[in-house]
């Protein structure tokens, strides 16, 4: 073989070895672009009251407190009589983590949209066989996000560990140990019964 061959093939298979170890390390990181974990805040900064909901898109009775008292919350803060903070948390596992990975692919001013789509269809995806791959069906059929991008996102370990860690967080600094939790003020009020609680309070 001659000389310029042996190099050219040289080139070759460093451009193969190349090729190979990037998408070695991409699949491995996973990163995918996504917008900041961090809790959905509805109302202005000068209101005297704070409610803070945790919630779980899981979470049965998280659904139930959200069709029936979400849009009565939405009316106080139209009103100017509260702040109203929503945070995802994990309660059921992977599928929290998963669910809550496609919450944050969209940006602020869709979320509340998506709050809306993920828990009016809760009852379908939560009893399907594969409860995570039914979410993202109803996902793209809604939105038109890729389902491609949804499964990317799974496998991006630090965001689902963002995610963990913003739970873990508001757990602790309530001490709440279920959803749905409801703070007003700071202190942990209760749960799906809160929201006479919050009314009685603002009298």
């Amino acid at each position: 073989m001659k000389i310029s061959n042996l190099k050219n093939l040289a080139v070759l298979l460093l451009s193969v070895f190349a090729f190979t170890t990037l998408t070695s390390v991409s699949v491995a990181q996973a990163k995918v672009k996504h917008y900041n974990v961090t809790p959905i805040v509805f109302g202005g900064e000068k209101v005297k009251n704070i409610v803070t909901e945790i919630s779980a898109f899981s979470c049965p009775y998280c659904a139930k407190t959200f069709k029936n008292d979400f849009d009565n919350y939405m009316k106080l803060v139209k009103k100017k009589r509260l702040k109203f903070i929503y945070v995802p948390a994990i309660i059921h596992g992977d599928v929290d983590v998963k669910t809550n990975q496609i919450f944050y692919l969209f940006p602020k001013d869709k979320q509340l949209a998506m709050l809306r789509l993920i828990y009016n269809t809760r009852d379908s995806w939560v009893s399907a066989k594969d409860p995570v791959a039914s979410l993202v069906k109803i996902v793209e059929n809604n939105t038109g996000l890729s389902s491609k991008l949804m499964y990317q996102a799974f496998k991006d370990q630090e965001y689902a560990k963002e995610i963990n860690k913003m739970s873990d967080n508001y757990f602790a600094m309530y001490k709440a140990t279920y959803t749905p939790s409801y703070i007003l003020n700071g202190k942990l009020i209760g749960g799906s019964d809160s929201y006479a609680k919050v009314i009685k309070a603002l009298k």
